[in-house]
Order: C-alpha cells, then sequence, then structure tokens
C-alpha cells in the first residue's frame, strides 16, 4: 500500500486486490456514528472516480473513538447512483484586474 503523494492523483492511496489488481482509494473521516455518509469530494476526485475502474471510498465513522468503524465503497460514482446526491457548494473565482 503506497500513499499517494500528489493531490492531482484524486485519490489518497494506492493499494493491490489479491490478483494484483490496483485500487485507488479515496479516505474520508467523521466523528460521526455509523450511519449517512456526509462528506466532501473534491472536483479532481470526483473526475478521477468516473474514470478509475477500481476507485474505492473508504469513510472512517467515530474517528476520534478506540473503535473507529469503516466503511467501503467500491466507487459510488461509477456508473453515477441514484443513493448518491452531489451538490456543488463552491466555485473557484479568477478575476483579471488588469484594466484595459
Amino acid at each position: 500500500m503506497d500513499k499517494v503523494k500528489r493531490d492531482s492523483d484524486g485519490f489518497d492511496i494506492t493499494s493491490f486486490k489479491e490478483d494484483g489488481t490496483p485500487m485507488q482509494i479515496e479516505v474520508k473521516a467523521t466523528r460521526a456514528r455509523v450511519g449517512q455518509a456526509n462528506f466532501f469530494l473534491s472536483v479532481n476526485e470526483l473526475n478521477q472516480a468516473k474514470v478509475l475502474p477500481n476507485y474505492y471510498v473508504y469513510v472512517v465513522f467515530e474517528v476520534l473513538t478506540e473503535n473507529p468503524k469503516v466503511w467501503i465503497a467500491a466507487n459510488p460514482f461509477h456508473p453515477e447512483s441514484s443513493k448518491i446526491l452531489l451538490s456543488p457548494i463552491s466555485y473557484r473565482v479568477q478575476i483579471n484586474t488588469k484594466l484595459g
């Protein structure tokens, strides 16, 4: 298992299945108890999830306790699922302030 060194990769960890197939894993953590997962996903993470065939999301619940729980989802974004609600929450704005 290797930690990814660049944010541009769109996932946190590269691991391998027993047959040697690579897995790209995005890890999300929450203090909340197991239940409905609610987390932020960057545009880059979503774009990678849509094209990588072995993209996984690991959600670590109760992360600050002595017994955190891990929920593993085999790419919930590809194909798009009706169980997933993606909501844009911010925009990057670039303004050219040089005037004429």
